[in-house]
């Protein structure tokens, strides 16, 4: 019971009511959650794009890996030198 009051008292001591700052919360959940791109999506994308790269079309793998670096993790890093360099664009 103590710490409920004292969440309360740092709720109202922010200017917000319990109403106000649950829905704020709620909100914030909200919007992380729908913003967020399914997994699955880029995994499927990227991997069709690595196998158009395989095939010989490197051009959109590459593009992709240009555009979205807060995107790739280690992998992907590994496949863009991989790829640029069967391109001969690895400078």
């Amino acid at each position: 019971m103590k710490l409920k009051n004292n969440a309360v008292k740092k709720i109202k001591s922010q200017g917000l009511s319990p109403l106000q700052a649950c829905s704020l919360v709620v909100s914030l959940v909200l919007m992380i959650v729908l913003s967020a791109e399914p997994a699955g999506a880029v995994d499927a994308s990227y991997d069709d794009l690595v196998n158009e790269a395989r095939s010989g079309n490197t051009d959109p793998l590459l593009s992709w890996l240009k555009h979205n670096p807060q995107r790739l993790d280690g992998s992907m890093r590994a496949d863009w030198l991989q790829v640029a360099n069967w391109g001969g664009d690895d400078q």
